[in-house]
């Protein structure tokens, strides 16, 4: 059975086998010159997926999970959701992260994995 409503399925089947490969694509929608100040970046996911938020990011951004957190926790990084747990969740349309990269030294490297070629995660 093939179902794309994963808590519709939860209530029906005692265990489900979920995949955390996601295919990313990246469209830039504004170029200002660098260096960049802050990163904002939206998700549309189609499908719904197992693999969380902060690991995607993490991934995307060629850095590490507890940096993100690191963000979050200082109050670099905020997201759309209201709960604090946003990013420890699974990635979910319309979720939207603002990354504060002013005084890092390494903003350009982050801004640059941000906007670097579409590829695919396992």
């Amino acid at each position: 059975m093939l179902a794309h409503d994963l808590d519709g399925l939860r209530r029906c089947a005692r265990k489900i086998k979920e995949f955390a490969s996601v295919d990313v694509e990246k469209r830039i929608l504004s170029e200002e010159a660098m260096p960049w100040s802050e990163l904002r970046i939206s998700f549309q996911v189609a499908l719904p997926t197992s693999m969380r938020a902060d690991r995607l990011l993490a991934i995307e951004l060629n850095t590490s999970r507890g940096r993100i957190r690191s963000f979050e926790r200082s109050g670099r990084l905020s997201t759309s959701h209201r709960a604090r747990s946003a990013l420890h969740r699974p990635v979910t349309d319309g979720l939207r992260v603002k990354i504060d990269l002013s005084g890092l030294e390494d903003g350009v490297d982050l801004g640059s994995a941000a906007i670097a070629s579409t590829v695919r995660h396992r």
